[in-house]
C-alpha cells in the first residue's frame, strides 16, 4: 500500500555541524538558572588540565560567561554538581566534591550575585586507604531536599567505598546552619 502513495516532499540532505565547547575532556552538562533572570544557563563540569574539578557557564547564545575551578583535586566518581540557593539571596550556588590526599570536601561557588567567585570548602570525611589500592570511593544520589522541615533545602549525598570499606554513609549538609550530619 505504501508504494502506491505519492511522494509529496523534496529529498533532504542531513549533515553534522559541530558547534559548542571544544573541550577535549569528558564532561557533564547541566541546565539551570544561576543568575535568576528566568533563562537557564548551560553549565559544563569537567576535569581541567590541573586535575581540578571545574565548570563553565554559557549564556543562551552559547557564549561563555566564565570558568570556575574548585580548589581540590578532581575525582572521576564524584564529579556531579548540585545547584541550590543555600543562602537565600536569589542566586544559585554550585556544589561539587573534591579531594585532597585522604579527605573529601564539599565545595560551593556562587558564580553570580553579591558573593560571586568566593569559594566555600567544607570538610566531609576521611577515606581509608589501603597501600595496594587507589582511593576508591563514589559519591551518589546528590540532591537537594528539605530534610528538617525548615523550608530550606539541604544537600543530601551518599559516599560509599569499595576496597577500603569505609566510609559508607549518608550525609546531610544544612547550608543555613553550616552543619554536616
Amino acid at each position: 500500500m505504501i508504494c502506491f502513495l505519492p511522494v509529496e516532499f523534496n529529498r533532504f540532505k542531513l549533515e553534522i555541524i559541530h558547534t559548542g565547547s571544544t573541550n577535549e575532556y569528558p564532561s557533564e552538562v547541566y541546565f539551570d538558572d544561576l543568575n535568576s533572570d528566568g533563562i537557564k544557563e548551560k553549565i559544563v563540569a569537567f576535569e581541567n588540565s590541573y586535575n581540578k574539578l571545574a565548570f563553565q557557564v554559557f549564556d543562551p547564545n552559547n557564549e561563555i560567561y566564565d570558568q570556575w575551578n574548585f580548589s581540590g583535586q578532581y575525582h572521576k566518581f564524584s564529579s556531579e554538581l548540585c545547584f541550590e540557593d543555600g543562602n537565600n539571596n536569589g542566586f544559585l550556588e554550585v556544589f561539587g566534591f573534591t579531594r585532597k590526599n585522604d579527605s573529601v570536601f564539599l565545595n560551593c561557588f556562587e558564580p553570580f550575585g553579591p558573593n560571586s567567585g568566593k569559594e566555600e570548602v567544607i570538610f566531609v570525611t576521611k577515606i581509608m586507604k589501603r597501600p595496594s589500592y587507589p582511593s576508591d570511593y563514589h559519591i551518589n544520589n546528590l540532591s537537594c531536599k528539605d530534610i528538617n522541615g525548615d523550608g530550606q533545602e539541604e544537600i543530601v549525598f551518599m559516599i560509599h567505598s569499595g576496597y577500603s570499606l569505609e566510609p559508607r554513609k549518608i550525609f546531610i549538609y544544612d547550608f543555613q546552619g553550616n552543619t554536616l550530619e
